[in-house]
């Protein structure tokens, strides 16, 4: 009997972490969407691409090849307002730097105040090598000339060039996983010390109420049966409908019935958000409110103060010395800020926030149970949807006749 107890505490605490990590998800997409994240983190992989490195010396005045890019038509196109595209395809890319290139140098016949002349060096090296690490027949047929415009995909060649900005986006997403890596922990905390999600209380309470844990049991069977919430979107890649128009196009209902193509747009799960939306339904918190919160923490606290104000009130209002005022004194603030209500049996603690609350004395006591939580809902959604599924499957005796007929 004391393992299936077990298991079931373990299926509340993963659900715990299930619908936490939800939670940070959400919040997590909004903090990088406010922030542009995703736009910032690509602006800075290109200008860390075209850019001449920051030690070399130029004008103060003199723009860099970065923002003469993102000027471009081809490029421009893709921004919402203020907001910068936050994804940028491979033959775009090179299309717009050939032809900014080009312009640049068809203005003087040299290197024009357009393209800032230390960048140009910078990208004429790279591109040098680029030509130089090409196969001998791509050289002499696929390429015109370096900086021809990239019309129809011929100043590419065989593609290096796009593989070349295809490779600093890789580079990119990995500062950008760093970024929310680091944005994901501090959120994890939060949460955590906002909802007081202690690991060690929770499951004391799965172990001693079997109606509590019941409730969380069925929460968690129901849960599993919706869609895995998708991984958070760690690419720098666009979170418009359509990566090759803005989001006020569609917002305007201007959809391209034409250009419904799969590699032009992006999934529920490429946005970063959860597939069922990631949503905590009423009964998901109801049960989840039943582990966690600060509720028992402040009714604990206040029972102390409400046993010291009802023996005030016994002392004063059945001693012979004490006057009728003083007993109705103690009696009304006996229950002041809330902390304390009448009964039959005399005051009764409520869950209200302590008036005279020692922060420190909750800290030790809840500590190690908050950094279990932390380190756990840091883990991610999708991963503990999957072992919630993997211990849910072990409770069961079986699969039910009518889902294993499905296919």
């Amino acid at each position: 009997m004391g393992t299936f107890i077990a298991l079931d505490v373990a299926i509340g605490l993963v659900f715990m972490y299930l619908l936490l990590a939800i939670l940070c998800t959400a919040i997590n997409e909004w903090i990088a969407s406010v922030f542009r994240l995703r736009a910032r983190t690509l602006k800075r992989a290109v200008s860390r691409l075209v850019d001449a490195p920051s030690g070399a010396k130029r004008p103060a005045e003199e723009a860099r090849l970065s923002d003469r890019i993102f000027e471009h038509p081809l490029i421009s196109s893709m921004k919402d307002g203020a907001r910068g595209p936050s994804y940028i395809s491979g033959p775009r890319f090179v299309a717009a730097l050939m032809d900014t290139l080009a312009v640049g140098k068809s203005e003087t016949g040299a290197t024009a105040s357009f393209v800032p002349k230390h960048d140009l060096g910078h990208v004429e090296k790279q591109l040098t090598a680029i030509r130089r690490a090409q196969p001998p027949q791509a050289r002499n047929q696929g390429v015109k000339g370096e900086f021809a415009p990239a019309s129809s995909g011929e100043a590419d060649g065989d593609g290096r060039m796009e593989q070349w900005f295809n490779e600093a986006m890789e580079r990119a997403s990995g500062w950008y996983r760093r970024e929310l890596m680091w944005i994901t922990i501090i959120v994890s905390a939060v949460v955590t010390l906002a909802s007081n999600a202690d690991t060690i209380s929770a499951a004391r309470i799965l172990w001693r109420s079997p109606t509590v844990r019941s409730a969380v049991v069925a929460q968690a069977q129901a849960r599993v049966k919706k869609p895995r919430p998708a991984e958070s979107n760690l690419f720098v890649q666009a979170d418009y409908p359509n990566k090759d128009k803005p989001i006020s196009d569609q917002a305007a209902g201007e959809v391209d019935e034409g250009n419904s193509d799969s590699d032009n747009t992006t999934s529920s799960e490429d946005s970063g958000c959860a597939r069922d939306d990631g949503g905590l339904t009423d009964a998901e918190a109801e049960a989840l409110g039943q582990i966690i919160g600060w509720g028992r923490d402040f009714k604990e606290v206040n029972k102390t103060t409400c046993a010291q104000r009802q023996s005030r009130i016994n002392e004063l209002c059945k001693s012979d010395a004490a006057t009728k005022e003083e007993c109705t004194q103690a009696v009304d603030g006996g229950t002041a800020q809330g902390v304390c209500v009448q009964s039959a049996n005399g005051l009764e603690p409520t869950d209200a926030f302590p008036a005279g609350l020692a922060p420190f004395s909750l800290l030790g006591r809840h500590l190690l149970g908050w950094l279990l939580t932390a380190i756990a809902v840091s883990m991610g959604a999708p991963f503990w949807f999957d072992t919630l599924k993997l211990i849910t499957s072990v409770r069961s005796s079986g699969k039910n006749p009518d889902e294993s007929k499905r296919p």
